[in-house]
């Protein structure tokens, strides 16, 4: 794993699997360029509640049990847990920005896991001030 620290937000993994979703070609661009090992990833456990709260038992076996193992196996990829370093960082974050909890959660992570960029589509946290930088897939610069 090479290159700029990204925390992916739960909507970049949606809108990469979803070719009508907005956002859906950068997301895939950015997703490739991690699997490449040309970024380093972060992964909320909030993102894999998230994720995992969409998926049918039917779908399960085709869809979430080989992308968790991706992910899980991937050099690129770190799954961060909450921590109370993160959750009391959140607990502020929700104060300060009014986020949703899971956002600022997400959010917390990037912070205190030092990742250069956070990758997201959602404008509440593109809005919210942090150390560093909230960006949509597209305007992350990729090595």
């Amino acid at each position: 794993m090479s290159g700029a620290r990204v925390l992916v937000d739960t909507n970049v993994f949606l809108a990469a699997r979803a070719p009508h979703e907005p956002g859906h070609a950068a997301s895939r661009r950015l997703l490739d360029a991690i699997d490449d090992g040309n970024l380093g990833a972060l992964v909320s456990v909030i993102t894999l509640a998230e994720l995992r709260a969409g998926f049918t038992v039917a779908r399960r076996a085709a869809l979430w049990t080989p992308f968790l193992s991706h992910l899980k196996s991937s050099r690129s990829y770190s799954i961060e847990p909450v921590d109370e370093e993160i959750a009391l960082a959140a607990g502020e974050l929700r104060e300060t920005t009014q986020l949703r909890l899971p956002d600022a959660l997400i959010l917390a992570t990037a912070n205190t896991r030092r990742a250069e960029f956070l990758a997201t589509l959602d404008l509440e946290i593109l809005r919210a001030k942090w150390t560093g930088v909230s960006r949509r897939p597209g305007d992350i610069p990729l090595p």
